[in-house]
């Protein structure tokens, strides 16, 4: 199962919608323990795709747009699909419940440091 960009749920006004989703969270982390997974369905959770990998450009005037990553719940802006998008790999970050929760635990150890 991709759970690379699954970590936010009630994004999407239409689950046809693919393309770069606007508040996506990285999912669960890739896994194979059946303990983790809690599935009887499922043999693992996989990241097809890295966060930051685009999916399609918003740019209707190129000949490679989709009209799906056009759409108001797709990132905008974002390049070429299979090219770098460093603003998207950013929001999923800041979006991702794991990390916020492991940053906000290494902030209080850190001010506990600090006096």
């Amino acid at each position: 199962m991709d759970t690379s960009r699954n970590g936010l749920q009630g994004l999407r006004y239409n689950w046809s919608s693919w393309c770069n989703i606007e508040g996506a969270a990285f999912g669960k982390r890739p896994t194979s323990d059946e303990k983790k997974l809690g599935l009887d369905l499922a043999d693992a959770f996989v990241w097809v795709k890295g966060g930051g990998i685009s999916d399609g450009t918003s740019d209707a005037t190129s000949p490679n747009f989709d009209p799906v990553c056009g759409l108001a719940e797709a990132f905008k802006p974002s390049p070429e699909a299979g090219e770098w998008n460093q603003q998207y790999f950013e929001m999923m970050l800041k979006n991702d419940e794991w990390l916020g929760i492991f940053q906000k635990r290494s902030q209080r150890r850190r001010g506990s440091f600090c006096g």
